[in-house]
């Protein structure tokens, strides 16, 4: 491991704890909207 692996290591983690939730919930909400549409695709 090189000396500039530490940094970029510490900011993916600071990027997911600030990002992560909104992320999360946006993948979420998309997800459930796929889901919903293939359940009108076989129901109609």
């Amino acid at each position: 491991m090189t000396l500039s692996f530490i940094p970029k290591l510490i900011a993916i983690a600071l990027a997911l704890a600030i990002f992560g939730e909104w992320q999360l919930a946006t993948m979420v909400e998309f997800y459930e909207s796929i889901f919903e549409r293939v359940q009108y695709m076989f129901l109609s």
